[in-house]
């Protein structure tokens, strides 16, 4: 095979010798992070559900411990429900949907 500097019309039978292109270089990441909706899958260390003894009448009265089984999709699609008698949802009391309070 020769070597050229110019490109050919026509396909090769086998693969460049040489790279065809220089590799590209960048200072910058190639991938923001990214902030998400979800709370972690496992509770914040020094984290307390609060109120302690919160559950919900919905879905057979659950408290923060039946969310904590699945936090990913119990809390997404269920943590909205308020109970009237704590006036709070799994969202704001319970750890495991990022609610709760920290014992600084």
């Amino acid at each position: 095979p020769s070597v050229t500097s110019e490109p050919s019309t026509t396909p090769s039978v086998s693969p460049s010798v040489l790279p065809t292109a220089s590799p590209s270089t960048s200072t910058q990441p190639s991938i923001a992070p990214t902030v998400s909706s979800q709370p972690s899958s496992s509770p914040t260390e020094g984290c307390k559900d609060d109120p302690q003894d919160w559950f919900t009448l919905s879905n057979g009265g659950v408290d923060c411990e039946w969310y904590e089984e699945d936090p990913e999709q119990r809390c997404q699609e269920y943590g909205d429900d308020m109970h009237i008698a704590f006036n709070c949802t799994a969202k704001e009391a319970c750890c495991a949907c990022g609610g709760g309070c920290n014992d600084d």
